[in-house]
């Protein structure tokens, strides 16, 4: 059996004294130098998600993924690289990650009850371990 715990702790700040009535006063330092985490775990399936951004505006995307059942099991980790940028002011916002490859992922970024979501999913925000 897998057993996923999990160990980081989500963080939110908000500025209240701006003018849009609250949230990040600016996306891109509120975002840079973090390690967002997603983790989701169903009957036979794991799954972790999670993006390094550091201040350089670089980024590392990790995915951690797998499963088992009827006695096989699956495992994944995917690694890429690439350039990040978020933008927005208030609760709402936007992440683009710029791969090596070519390839670009946007996601919709959003404060809501205290913390953060990409696309809907709720991500933990966390100290970046890996660009420090």
């Amino acid at each position: 059996p897998v057993t996923i715990s999990k160990s980081t702790t989500a963080t939110t700040t908000t500025n209240n004294n701006n003018n849009n009535g609250g949230g990040v006063s600016d996306w891109s330092t509120y975002m840079s130098d973090r390690k967002l985490v997603y983790m989701k775990s169903n009957t036979g399936f794991y799954m972790k998600i999670s993006i390094y951004l550091c201040s350089d505006g670089s980024f590392r995307y990790a995915d951690n993924s797998g499963g088992f059942g009827n006695g096989a099991s699956i495992a994944a980790n995917a690694g890429y690289t690439g350039r990040w940028q978020a933008s927005g002011k208030g609760n709402n916002g936007k992440l683009v990650l710029n791969y090596n490859d070519g390839s670009t992922k946007t996601y919709k970024t959003e404060i809501r009850d205290d913390s953060l979501y990409l696309n809907g999913r709720r991500y933990f925000r966390d100290t970046n371990d890996l660009c420090n």
